[in-house]
């Protein structure tokens, strides 16, 4: 069985922790906007209000671009396929100081009953107790409640265990610290299979003209995309299958 994961910190890329990077997917629409909008960069806004009074407030992030305790969760296999069907194929690489950019760390965990193929009812039995909430309410205040300091979390890896760790960034970030990252797996998987829907059956692979004509119509749209463009090109053109 699959334990609640501790944070990797040596997958991070910081430099004594003044320096974090952090990674946040969205839609090409917004992420033109994001880094040359009206108001570039990343804006926090009130995501989750509690009962009690509780607010969570900012810019959801990953501590990885593909992180494992995600994509191959045992608990809940197949959050990582809902989550990325709404969540955009853009990948942005984003500098953050986790000493004043306010940045926490909350355990999705708690919300995915409610946003999951898992009955409502009934939870399955290997999944830990602490997230089989009764309501919407409960598992949203449990949500908030999980948030603690990035450095925190970091810094006492032995003694946090979060199932589905994400980041929350509650200060704006200005778009000098947002690059298109020059990796783009959530776009390469789209530019394979013509962005499949949860449920859908796996359709054959594009092929490779296919594949290079459509990456060429975001690199128009998000011209910072053209570094990763050339080397997906190289890539598909080298494999012979695709032809």
């Amino acid at each position: 069985m699959l334990a609640p994961q501790k944070p990797n910190s040596e997958k991070i890329e910081m430099d004594k922790y003044d320096k974090l990077q952090l990674y946040h997917y969205t839609h090409p629409r917004k992420c033109v906007e994001i880094l040359r909008g009206e108001s570039p960069g990343l804006s926090p806004i009130s995501v989750i209000n509690s009962l009690k009074g509780n607010e969570l407030y900012g810019s959801f992030a990953l501590l990885e671009s593909l992180p494992d305790n995600w994509v191959n969760n045992t608990y809940f296999p197949d959050f990582w396929d809902r989550l990325k069907s709404h969540m955009g194929q853009i990948l942005l690489e984003v500098d953050v100081n986790p000493k004043s950019d306010g940045v926490n760390v909350v355990d999705r965990g708690h919300m995915v009953k409610f946003n999951s193929s898992l009955p409502r009812g009934n939870i399955t039995s290997n999944v830990p107790q602490q997230f089989d909430h009764n309501t919407l309410e409960q598992a949203m205040e449990a949500y908030v409640q999980s948030g603690i300091p990035i450095l925190g979390y970091l810094e006492k890896s032995g003694d946090f265990l979060y199932v589905l760790p994400e980041a929350v960034i509650t200060k704006p970030i200005s778009s000098k610290r947002i690059l298109v990252s020059q990796t783009q797996p959530l776009l390469e998987e789209e530019l394979r299979t013509g962005g499949i829907q949860i449920g859908d059956k796996l359709p054959e692979d594009r092929l490779m003209e296919d594949r290079i004509r459509n990456a060429g119509f975001y690199v128009k749209r998000i011209p910072e995309l053209q570094g990763w463009f050339a080397k997906y090109k190289e890539r598909m053109i080298s494999l012979p299958a695709l032809k």
